[in-house]
């Protein structure tokens, strides 16, 4: 008696469900101009000196990398740009080469910085930086990323500019992230928090700002560990 109603049930949950397909990409470049979830289909090189290899124009995109490799042999290209959008999630894969790993460029979209992720990247070698959120990013989550770099001069793991200084709400939260080689392995600038994250063989570890607070961070083999006027809130509450 039950069986012709788990059916229809069954059969309507299977055509709703296309909602949740993924989109995998093959090829590069790709521009993201709508909502849904991409997921890398294989290893794939970027051969172009410039641009970007994928392209995220969209609010609500979650891109995993599948445990697959982005590659560039070129220190000029960005592997994944965010333009000035919400709700974006990065995760799960090796970011290789590149100038710049993962780019959140909030000067193009100024109204819109809030509610991304970036976790579970192994960044390996970025000329400029591993994440950089440009001019905004709002409430961001930077979590559980491997961010080695060449040792260069100038470079920064995670690069937090402007973060949370305009607006009302919390900044960005990095947060157990192991990070190394780097000119700087985190350069925020204000109102910020970053806690348990692990730093090595870079000039400077955490470079803070005013309105930044920090703890439970550890640092090895960095010349300056906490320079700035952040506050170390280890020993306090708030």
């Amino acid at each position: 008696m039950n069986k012709p109603i788990l059916s229809v049930l069954t059969a309507a949950f299977l055509c709703t469900g296309s909602a949740f397909a993924e989109t995998v990409i093959s090829q590069l470049p790709i521009t993201i101009n709508a909502p849904g979830k991409f997921v890398l289909g294989e290893n794939l090189t970027y051969t172009s000196s410039s641009g970007n290899a994928i392209q995220i124009n969209s609010s609500d995109v979650t891109l995993d990398l599948g445990g697959n490799t982005l590659f560039s042999a070129s220190s000029s290209p960005t592997a994944i740009y965010v333009s000035g959008v919400d709700n974006v999630t990065i995760q799960n894969g090796i970011i290789s080469g590149f100038g710049c790993a993962v780019f959140f460029d909030y000067y193009q979209n100024t109204a819109n910085d809030a509610n991304n992720i970036v976790q579970g990247l192994k960044i390996l070698n970025p000329a400029v930086a591993g994440v950089w959120l440009f001019g905004g990013g709002i409430t961001t989550l930077i979590q559980n990323n491997q961010l080695n770099g060449t040792g260069a001069s100038g470079t920064a793991g995670i690069d937090v500019a402007n973060g949370g200084v305009n607006a009302p709400a919390p900044g960005c939260v990095v947060t157990r992230n192991n990070i190394s080689r780097f000119t700087t392995g985190i350069l925020s600038h204000g109102g910020n928090y970053f806690f348990e994250n692990t730093i090595s063989d870079c000039a400077t570890a955490i470079q803070t700002a005013s309105t930044d607070k920090y703890r439970f961070n550890t640092t090895s083999n960095c010349t300056n560990e906490y320079p700035g006027g952040g506050t170390d809130v280890t020993s306090t509450n708030n």
